[in-house]
């Protein structure tokens, strides 16, 4: 090849390249939004949706519950999933407090372990979800994009509640759970120190945090 036509050939592969880089430049990166609420069931969120999901005030134990689901699904499945949540982690809240309650009130007494959780599992038995109310729901309608497809703005449902149940009720259900182990053992009753105890420590283990 002559020299002029090198020449030539340098040029093109130049401008070429140029045009290359020069488009590359001009590409915009695109970057996902932050969420934006588009739409509420009124108000602002409330502290007890995340701030606060656990706690207990006029002698109620208070837990809530979230659920997220898709923009263009029901929002009342993402609400009744939020209320399955909230009486889930009631129940489980409950039986966190319970247990450290008979573990407490067993110290000293000649007790298994195994004797324990079986009176902390009536304690919290699945019909104690049924004494449960669900005291407040909130949802927010929220819109992003995501970095996978920052160029599409997608939707969610956030959706909370709030589920209560009152110490009175829950009292007289662990004392019926106390009265069926009792049967259990066919008429042998727990040791009544050991029981006075567990009732003196109710307000050790479900102490108000208003």
């Amino acid at each position: 090849m002559s020299m002029k036509k090198w020449a030539n050939y340098g040029v093109v592969v130049f401008v070429l390249a140029a045009f290359v880089v020069g488009c590359g430049g001009s590409q915009k990166t695109v970057k996902a939004t932050k969420d934006r609420v588009v739409q509420t069931s009124g108000g602002k969120r409330p502290k007890w949706a995340i701030e606060k999901p656990r706690y207990i005030k006029s002698d109620t134990i208070f837990v809530s519950g979230q659920a997220t689901i898709r923009g263009d699904e029901s929002l009342s499945q993402g609400l009744q999933a939020a209320e399955l949540k909230a009486r889930a982690r009631l129940a489980e809240e409950i039986g966190a407090r319970i247990s450290r309650q008979i573990q407490s009130a067993s110290e000293g007494f000649d007790i298994d372990s195994q004797t324990l959780r079986e009176i902390t599992s009536l304690s919290v038995d699945r019909k104690l979800v049924t004494g449960t109310s669900i005291k407040e729901r909130f949802y927010e309608k929220v819109a992003f994009t995501s970095e996978l497809s920052p160029g599409i703005e997608q939707s969610r449902y956030d959706c909370y509640a709030l589920a209560a149940l009152s110490v009175e009720d829950l009292r007289k259900q662990v004392d019926l759970a106390w009265k069926e182990y009792e049967t259990k053992l066919k008429g042998k009753d727990i040791e009544p120190k050991m029981r006075e105890r567990f009732e003196n420590r109710w307000s050790e283990f479900f102490k108000a945090d208003e």
